[in-house]
């Protein structure tokens, strides 16, 4: 799907160059965490604009509702996100692992005490990047380049969870 958009773009930007708005450029970015998780589909409605999360496993479902915002503000346009209701009862740690199984973004997860005594979890990603097409000008393909972490801090809801890639001993 994605090389059949890339290709589509690199045809269309012969003499008419069309950019999408802001919103379009962050659903593309959400589109590539997800792109390698066979049960989890990302639409958009760019007439709403809304944005679809749609989750085949349930524990799945209610993990990322929990980490993924229900909208996105981009100047006076309010991006609406939809996602199965939250598990309210799961820790963070299961939180991450529910989310993102079967997904190879995330590395894995670690817990570990605070100075206050208090766990954090952290969530590491792979140290891998993810390119998609983002009409907006920063490259003369169209395309765009991040870490999965990147694109974890830019698309999910942190919390208290803290995102990494570092090695945690």
């Amino acid at each position: 799907m994605q090389d059949e958009t890339m290709q589509d773009n690199i045809a269309a930007t012969g003499s008419q160059t069309k950019l999408s708005p802001p919103w379009v450029t962050w659903v593309r970015e959400a589109m590539a965490l997800f792109e390698h998780d066979e049960e989890v589909t990302v639409e958009l409605d760019e007439d709403a604009p809304s944005l679809a999360i749609r989750v085949t496993n349930a524990i799945k479902a209610d993990a990322l509702a929990q980490i993924v915002p229900t909208e996105m503000q981009f100047g006076n346009v309010t991006l609406g996100i939809a996602v199965i209701p939250a598990n309210e009862e799961a820790t963070d740690e299961q939180v991450w692992r529910w989310a993102f199984d079967g997904n190879p973004a995330l590395a894995g997860t670690d817990v570990e005490a605070l100075p206050d005594g208090s766990p954090a979890t952290f969530a590491l990603f792979a140290p891998e990047c993810a390119q998609w097409f983002a009409d907006d000008l920063t490259n003369p393909l169209g395309l765009q380049t991040k870490t999965y972490e990147q694109i974890a801090r830019d698309v999910l809801v942190a919390g208290s969870v803290r995102i990494t890639s570092d090695v945690i001993d």
